[in-house]
């Protein structure tokens, strides 16, 4: 009974995984950021194609998540697939990285409330300001709300789950009908899209870039994946849920992002030069979709996407918080995690792990939403990775069944995702820059803390289930270097960009000052310099070589270019590696005063003496090593003292003359050199040769 008590029990129906699914993977960036980003990089219609790739492709990764559902149904989702396929280690890396990127789009929206309030209610909670981080604001009021909204909703999750899939489900239907509406309403007047791209830009270039951040923009709809425990439905119908909520999320995607292009401010010509001056405006203009709702349907299609916009958030948070504490439940009972965050209530809620959840996501309503932004970028590459798990975990299952289209789906969800992350990972290889500089900085840091928390994993574990693989330490300090050399690249690259422009922007003010002040008709000739520009005797500044020349020219007769007793003459100052020999030649040329007068710090040469030298060398008997005379007393403390040994000089031995047919004997020391036979037979035959000459023989 007491292992009974400690399971999950099962209360999701197909309807409330949907809405989980669904409101997980859509939130306060679909409406306010995505809009906005999409059209700015591919135009409405280019956008379009790239969010109809981006579903195709989450199409296999649902694929994918659906036979491991099956194959593997617990409670963790991704994490469960690589522990039971690869191991606890494999595990661990796709838990710390599914965490990150969890947790980060739970903090987005989170701190998305104090945004809602300025824009729609007028800043109501910006009361007590408190300090200023990168650049935005921390408001009292702004903290309360955030940290209001972060424990009621804890606190909802920890109670009854049907109440929480019933909301989960409301908040779904209320957001899609109301985008759903407002599109449809806009269409039916909307003009045509006009350029349907984005100017002075490649098509297929354009479609690529919004595939590519499909994991970004559909990340959360495999949140039932942890849930698979509580379904109330067979595992085997969990890819027509995950199928209509990726078709959902794609759909709704591109309702909002053609709708913000079907209408522009009077002072815009048309939907691309209004987005591109987009961070110049404020209010209701600064959000396209905001601002096409009202321009076709007036106050309402403002009510009605504000409605859908909090029921985008509120969704998003519940569904995260429910992902979190099922991953933080499947943790513990591996015991990577403390045993207490295993442990249910009454309701069959990991409520330990909710409040763990809570109670980490706390520090966000004093960070700023700067900070936050930057963190979101980093789950772009943390869902890669996790989706590039999981794919992997299906192609070995499916291997080990022989199921084929499995195993086809698993390698093609491996090389796609493998694709994606090269273009994460490699900024200014594809584009300009793939994310900001501080969001590499960030994921340097997450890496170097899951080293440091495996470290402490390893310390702790006993039963032996961790170690038997080097992918966390290989992945982990691979990560690290790499990106570490990313960041640094991309921080040289934004301050040689920030130093040009403000170069640019310098010489532009001060252009605009040298042309007001020739308006006003001031010579450019006179002595006094304006402010903000450099005076003409500073342009022509004489480098160090003229300057010595025009010393020289002016000096008085007689001098060098220094007058005082310790500067030799400009002549005798040559620093060539013949400087002595000059010297010496210049002493010889002159009388017995110049001789005496020549600096004596300066030792002329002298061939007769540098000959002796050597002649006294070669006469020494005892050659010293390395030229100079030993000295065993001078000898630093315990080493050896070397004896020269005595030279035996060479001596030529001359050769006596035997008589022929002697025999020689061996010569009676080592160093003599033996006679030459060859001597006699040459004088023999000289011999012969002269008495043929003379007749003789």
């Amino acid at each position: 009974m007491a292992d009974e008590a400690r399971r999950l029990t099962p209360y999701l129906g197909p309807a409330g995984a949907w809405a989980l699914a669904l409101g997980s993977s859509i939130g306060w960036g679909s409406l306010v950021i995505t809009s906005s980003t999409y059209l700015a990089q591919a135009g409405p219609v280019g956008s379009l194609l790239g969010t109809l790739a981006g579903g195709l492709v989450m199409l296999i990764i649902a694929r994918n998540y659906h036979y491991m559902m099956n194959c593997c149904p617990e409670a963790g989702g991704a994490y469960a697939y690589a522990r039971s396929c690869f191991g606890h280690d494999h595990g661990f890396l796709v838990a710390w990285f599914l965490a990150l990127t969890y947790l980060a789009i739970f903090w987005a929206n989170a701190t998305a409330l104090p945004l809602f309030a300025r824009y729609f209610l007028g800043g109501l909670f910006q009361v007590g300001k408190l300090y200023t981080i990168f650049g935005y604001d921390i408001f009292l009021g702004e903290v309360l709300l955030t940290a209001g909204a972060i424990g009621l909703f804890s606190l909802v999750c920890t109670g009854s789950k049907k109440a929480t899939a019933l909301l989960m489900l409301g908040f779904a239907i209320c957001f899609t009908l109301a985008v759903t509406v407002c599109f449809l309403w806009a269409a039916s007047s909307a003009p045509a899209f006009d350029p349907p791209f984005v100017p002075d830009a490649a098509v297929l270039s354009q479609v690529a870039k919004i595939a590519i951040i499909s994991p970004w923009a559909f990340i959360g709809f495999e949140n039932i994946s942890h849930a698979t425990e509580e379904f109330s439905f067979k595992p085997t119908r969990s890819f027509r849920v995950l199928v209509a909520a990726v078709i959902t999320t794609t759909a709704l995607y591109a309702f909002i992002t053609l709708l913000s292009a079907t209408a522009w401010p009077a002072q815009f010509d048309s939907w691309f030069d209004y987005i591109r001056h987009l961070d110049q405006l404020n209010g209701i203009e600064g959000l396209p979709a905001f601002y096409a709702a009202r321009h076709y349907m007036g106050q309402a299609g403002i009510v009605l996407l504000m409605a859908a916009l909090l029921s985008l958030v509120l969704s998003s948070l519940i569904g995260n918080i429910l992902s979190l504490s099922r991953l933080f439940y499947a943790l513990a009972k591996d015991g990577i995690l403390p045993r207490r965050f295993a442990s249910l209530n009454r309701h069959s809620v990991p409520a330990t792990a909710v409040l763990l959840v809570g109670c980490v996501s706390l520090a966000t309503a004093f960070i700023g939403r700067t900070a936050i932004g930057w963190i979101v970028d980093v789950t772009t590459i943390g869902a890669t990775l996790v989706y590039a798990f999981v794919s992997a975990c299906a192609w070995k299952q499916a291997d080990v069944q022989c199921d084929r289209l499995e195993k086809a789906t698993g390698m093609a969800g491996v090389a796609i995702m493998v694709c994606f992350e090269a273009y994460l990972l490699a900024p200014n290889l594809f584009s300009a820059s793939s994310m900001a500089t501080e969001s590499f900085f960030l994921f340097v840091l997450w890496s170097v803390f899951g080293l440091i928390f495996f470290r402490i994993i390893l310390k702790r574990d006993g039963s032996g289930r961790f170690g038997h693989s080097l992918v966390v330490w290989i992945s982990l300090l691979s990560l690290v270097l790499y990106v570490s050399l990313v960041w640094m690249n991309q921080s040289i690259l934004t301050a040689a960009s920030d130093g040009i422009n403000a170069a640019n922007s310098c010489y532009a003010r001060a252009g605009s000052r040298t042309g007001s002040a020739s308006q006003s008709g001031r010579s450019s000739s006179s002595s006094r310099s304006m402010p903000g520009v450099w005076p003409r005797r500073h342009a022509l500044r004489p480098g160090p070589r003229r300057a010595r020349e025009q010393l020289r020219h002016h000096a008085p007769q007689g001098q060098g270019k220094r007058d005082g007793p310790r500067h030799r003459p400009a002549e005798v100052h040559h620093r060539s590696p013949h400087r002595r020999q000059k010297q010496a030649l210049l002493c010889r040329q002159g009388s017995g005063d110049q001789r005496r007068d020549s600096p004596r710090h300066v030792r002329t040469f002298c061939p007769r003496r540098l000959r002796r030298q050597r002649h006294q060398v070669r006469q020494r008997h005892i050659r010293p090593q390395g030229g100079r005379r030993a000295h065993p007393q001078r000898l630093p403390h315990g080493l050896p003292v070397i004896h020269p040994q005595p030279r035996v000089p060479y001596r030529r031995r001359r050769v006596r003359r035997l008589p022929a047919g002697h025999r020689l004997r061996e010569p009676r020391a080592a160093h003599c050199e033996p006679a030459q036979p060859l001597r006699r037979a040459h004088r023999e035959r000289r011999g012969r040769r002269f008495r043929r000459a003379a007749g003789l023989q």
